[in-house]
């Protein structure tokens, strides 16, 4: 029987052991110093027979903690969280170099051991030669990420987007640094430039390394010229390049630079010139047309001023007028009248109750007759003044329409009788009986008649109706001229009369009136008189 009972328990032992396992590993980790790190440890049908140990001072390792006594933390700096008899982590205090190196979890009742590697960093650093001063554009920046470690495996250290050069510490081999450089360009102002921590595996490792990553940045200010100018509207965003905007409206300019940028607006006579960076828009820029400007933006690097201009198309208009009064005004009307007649009504009623009907009759129709004379009176002068503005009614003044010189000044009076106007001469009539047609040109001031300019001739005796007419702007269209007139007598260079022929059926042009043409220069024989051109 006894034996029996021993085979039971060997047999009980011997397939428990069996079924006890690892099944979650512990992880390759890194830590930053100073922080707490764990690791992590899983098993099966093991709960009182886990132990945790450390690999980092000595060979065979130094116990750090045993299930089967999980309240006796044997080592300092250590700590384990357990939970289900299943979940055992190791957890770090307060991460240090002296906590870098080999830990491993086992189990007791058989020789499943599981190894890890913790690894501790410094804080990442990344600086730059620059420091806090300005960098001028195309000056090379010294850029230097470094980080210090314990542990089996050196982390890996690069500047984000750029080439990095690993520099060795001979005296400390922990330490790693990389560098890069970079030439400052103007999108380079207050960049971050990022150097990133992370850790690889390499050749022949059994654990994947540790997932710890880490990042750090650097910048400088860039001292650089204007550039990227705009405008807000900005013309570029129209199919045709030009900005339309109204009187009182405004447009913008900016511009990317330091240090600070100053503005200024040019016409492109340089006639207008407006400091600062917006342009408003004035009645004097209207001129039914496009006008051009331009945007200076300006810094000064080292002394030295630096521009950067954009030109701005643009089309200025009237504002739109706004919307009539008219309304307003009715509504105001409307209230002068209904608020008296209701204030009237209760003071009526009032009256009504306390006294006798005279009384009321008296109060209410005294104010309101008062009221309906002014509305009278108001919408008489309403429709007075709306009459005068539709030109309507006898009385109202129109205003002439300049069709074009002739109809616009009409005919002047002739000299010495303001009342007078000239007429043409009838129809077999002399010349010299009648006031000269050269009264109607402009007179200086010396009484002489100033030249014409593109007048074919200063006579006119020898001129067609439609000729005349249009060599001569003060006659009026309306006077009807002769188209058949009988030649007067002239006076020739020397001062004496001479008789001139008739006027021949089929002579030179510029003598029938349906010709209309001048008559050649040896056949003109201009009117002498008071008042006439020579």
């Amino acid at each position: 029987m006894k034996m029996l009972k021993f085979v039971a328990v060997i047999f009980v032992l011997t397939v428990g052991a069996w079924g006890q396992q690892i099944i979650d590993p512990p992880l390759n980790t890194a830590a930053r110093n100073g922080q707490n790190a764990r690791m992590n440890c899983t098993v099966e049908l093991a709960g009182d027979t886990v132990e945790w140990r450390s690999y980092v001072n000595e060979v065979g390792g130094e116990r750090i903690f045993v299930s089967s006594r999980p309240d006796d933390i044997l080592l300092p700096g250590y700590g384990v969280e357990y939970s289900n008899d299943e979940h055992f982590d190791l957890i770090f205090d307060n991460v240090g170099s002296d906590h870098a190196g080999s830990y491993s979890c086992k189990l007791l009742n058989d020789d499943d051991t599981a190894y890890a590697q913790m690894v501790t960093v410094s804080d990442l650093s990344c600086s730059n030669s620059a420091g806090s001063t300005e960098v001028v554009e195309g000056q090379t920046v010294l850029m230097e990420c470094e980080v210090s470690y314990h542990g089996y495996r050196a982390p890996v250290l690069a500047w984000s987007g750029m080439y990095s050069e690993f520099i060795e510490d001979e005296e400390n081999p922990q330490r790693i640094k990389y560098i890069t450089n970079v030439t400052a360009e103007a999108s380079h102002d207050g960049m971050d430039f990022h150097c990133n921590l992370h850790f690889e595996a390499n050749d022949g490792d059994e654990n994947e390394p540790p997932t710890y990553t880490d990042s750090c940045h650097t910048n400088f200010i860039i001292v650089y010229a204007p550039t990227n100018i705009r405008t807000y509207p900005d013309p570029d965003n129209f199919d045709d390049e030009i900005v339309r905007l109204a009187v009182d409206e405004q447009i913008n300019c900016t511009a990317d630079g330091h240090p600070a940028i100053t503005y200024n607006w040019y016409s492109s006579d340089m006639g207008h010139i407006v400091v600062g960076d917006t342009l408003t828009m004035t009645e004097e820029m209207v001129n039914g047309g496009t006008i051009l400007y331009r945007c200076e933006a300006t810094n000064t690097i080292n002394g030295v001023a630096r521009y950067a201009n954009k030109n701005v198309t643009l089309i200025v208009s009237m504002p739109e007028t706004g919307p009539t009064t008219s309304g307003v005004e009715g509504w105001i009307i409307a209230v002068a009248i209904v608020v008296p007649l209701l204030v009237l009504g209760i003071a009526g009623g009032v009256a009504f109750y306390f006294f006798n009907v005279r009384v009321t009759i008296l109060l209410v129709m005294g104010p309101l007759c008062v009221i309906i004379i002014t509305v009278l009176i108001h919408m008489a002068v309403r429709w007075r003044k709306s009459k005068g503005d539709t030109g309507g009614g006898s009385s109202s003044p129109q205003k002439a329409t300049p069709v074009d010189t002739v109809r616009e000044t009409g005919p002047k009076p002739a000299p010495g009788n303001p009342t007078q106007q000239p007429k043409p001469a009838p129809k077999g009539a002399h010349y010299d009986n009648y006031p000269p047609a050269m009264s109607m040109l402009p007179v200086n001031q010396a009484g002489s008649v100033h030249n014409v300019s593109g007048r074919d001739s200063p006579g006119y005796g020898d001129l067609g109706i439609r000729h005349f007419g249009a060599s001569n702007p003060g006659l009026d269209s309306s006077v009807e001229l002769d188209p058949h007139p009988t030649y007067s007598k002239s006076m020739n260079k020397a001062g004496s009369e001479q008789q001139l022929p008739p006027m021949p059926t089929n002579g030179h042009s510029g003598q029938s009136n349906q010709n209309f043409q001048t008559t050649p220069p040896e056949d003109r024989t201009p009117y002498i008189g008071a008042g006439s051109i020579v």
